[in-house]
């Protein structure tokens, strides 16, 4: 095939097709999140959000309390969110945290699978109550919510929804 052919079927209907569908997978590669593994010492920022120096870390598949509701702890009303982060921050402090990225188009902020030393973090922090199953995204950490809510632990301690009206 000469370079005259060539061009002749690029102009061509079929060849249009093919040039738009490699156009398509390069924007899509292009504009999708990294594949980095993020891996170090994190800080905790929210109940479900990690610091890793300048760059942050949501956990995937759960989602913070409202953060006006109101817990006791040791006789005294505080904000659930504060003791929320508290066990997070207790969970990652001296340890090594990896975030996998979670690759998706309907997330634009930096979502992860994240561990401390092995740990499951989102998981933790469901079964001890203190975070919720994000549903909209994925139902796996939902059988750990209702034991937290079963067990009356973390937030179900002193409520009965995360999300008060």
């Amino acid at each position: 095939m000469g370079k005259i052919d060539i061009l002749k079927w690029l102009k061509g209907a079929r060849g249009q097709r093919v040039v738009l569908v490699i156009f398509v997978i390069a924007a899509i590669v292009y504009f999708m999140p990294g594949n980095e593994i993020t891996e170090g010492t994190a800080e905790a920022k929210s109940p479900v959000a990690l610091q890793f120096g300048e760059d942050y870390v949501i956990l995937y598949g759960v989602a913070a309390p409202d953060p006006t509701l109101q817990c006791t702890r040791n006789g005294t009303a505080t904000p659930c969110i504060l003791a929320a982060i508290e066990e997070l921050a207790t969970q990652v402090k001296g340890r090594t945290v990896t975030c996998q990225p979670v690759r998706s188009m309907q997330f634009t902020l930096p979502f992860g699978r994240c561990s401390a030393d092995g740990l499951d973090l989102a998981r933790h922090m469901t079964r001890e109550g203190w975070v919720v199953t994000a549903l909209q995204y994925t139902d796996e950490y939902l059988t750990d919510e209702v034991t937290a809510r079963e067990s009356g632990i973390g937030i179900w301690a002193t409520n009965e929804t995360a999300y008060p009206e």
